[in-house]
């Protein structure tokens, strides 16, 4: 699982930007700086990425944007099961209803295309185990 990934043009574009911090949910200090403290990550190239799955033979079998990913796999029904909780027992304030919220706005930012939404997902199969649409 790789959680962050652009092509080389935009990575040399950001002049360092593809190594990051993060501490306390939001955006660290230098990466050297409070070790153990804070979190390193980085953006891979995605042209790597695809190189050595091809040479591990997986072959790239789907790639889109994380909201018609998550669409593609039925997040929209979750989110109206969800609605439907917490609709019905908004008055009560149940766990089932507050679970319910939760998913609401969960698939709200997961969907957000200006935001969460937007990422890329790229799916990798392994010989014949992918099956398109599941």
């Amino acid at each position: 699982m790789i959680d962050y990934a652009a092509n080389a043009r935009a990575l040399l574009a950001r002049d360092g930007d593809w190594l990051r911090t993060y501490r306390g949910h939001g955006r660290g200090t230098e990466p050297l700086a409070d070790v153990g403290a804070q979190d390193i990550t980085a953006e891979v190239m995605l042209e790597h990425v695809k190189a050595a799955a091809s040479g591990s033979s997986f072959r790239l079998v789907a790639e889109s944007s994380q909201v018609d990913w998550l669409r593609a796999l039925g997040i929209d029904d979750l989110v109206a099961d969800g609605r439907a909780a917490w609709e019905r027992g908004a008055a009560q304030g149940g766990l089932d209803a507050l679970a319910g919220r939760s998913m609401v706005n969960e698939g709200a930012a997961l969907t957000d295309a200006g935001g969460l939404g937007a990422h890329r997902v790229l799916v990798f199969a392994h010989g014949s185990a992918w099956v398109e649409g599941r």
